[in-house]
């Protein structure tokens, strides 16, 4: 509502940051416009071995992943795309992700992998009002929850789906799963279009054809890392 000297809008002081925030460019995307996909790092934790596969139509290495269905979850999907595609049951691990996400206030204490127990008052790093400094590797800390095991998303590739020209992101999430079992057998368009490829944990990254999935690998690897799991 107007102030009492009638101006519209008020007239206040506002910080540098908040000014820039006012004029820095955003990007309008209608809702044909994007396309959301998940898919998981998936790792078998004893082989020490992460699940890629060979894409035989395009000639790629790749990680598993696919569009999301209307009303499903990312991690569900990242999961069901993972199965799809490899016929691998990936088990979603959570990990000690630093996310932007917010901490439910009504979330009850979770026991933490050494038996003690975390809740609510982990560390978040800034808050509103105030200035979080570096959360560590240059990391801007204003909003970010560390240290707390999530099964959030550690990574998130964005690009330009050149079939549909919308713009495509890609979640990934970290999972475990047995190298050594028996894939289920894939049916539908899937069926005979990728080749499970287990390989190293050291080299995967390298394996793959697109840098910044090898970047997600390595993101994965060192949150299992910092989560305390020997990989």
């Amino acid at each position: 509502m107007p102030t009492a000297e009638g101006t519209w809008p008020p007239t206040a002081r506002i910080s540098v940051q908040a000014r820039e925030a006012l004029t820095q460019k955003r990007n309008f995307y209608p809702s044909h416009g994007f396309m959301i996909s998940a898919g998981t790092v998936t790792v078998d934790m004893e082989t020490k071995q992460a699940l890629l596969v060979f894409n035989k139509r395009q000639g790629v290495y790749q990680l598993p992943k696919g569009r999301k269905d209307i009303g499903e979850d990312l991690l569900t999907c990242a999961v069901r795309e993972t199965l799809e595609e490899t016929g691998v049951q990936a088990t979603p691990l959570a990990l000690k992700v630093a996310t932007r996400a917010t901490v439910a206030r009504e979330e009850e204490t979770v026991e933490d992998t050494d038996g003690s127990a975390y809740g609510n008052g982990d560390l978040l790093l800034g808050g509103a009002g105030g200035h979080g400094g570096d959360g560590g590797d240059g990391i801007v800390g204003e909003g970010l929850t560390m240290g707390r095991y999530n099964f959030e998303a550690a990574a998130c590739c964005q690009y330009m789906d050149l079939k549909t020209m919308a713009m495509k992101m890609v979640f990934y999430y970290a999972a475990t799963g047995d190298s050594r079992a028996e894939p289920k057998a894939l049916e539908g368009p899937d069926e005979g279009l990728f080749e499970n490829v287990w390989t190293d944990v050291e080299w995967a990254a390298e394996r793959l054809t697109f840098k910044e999935d090898g970047q997600v690998v390595k993101k994965v690897l060192a949150d299992m890392r910092r989560s305390g799991y020997d990989i």
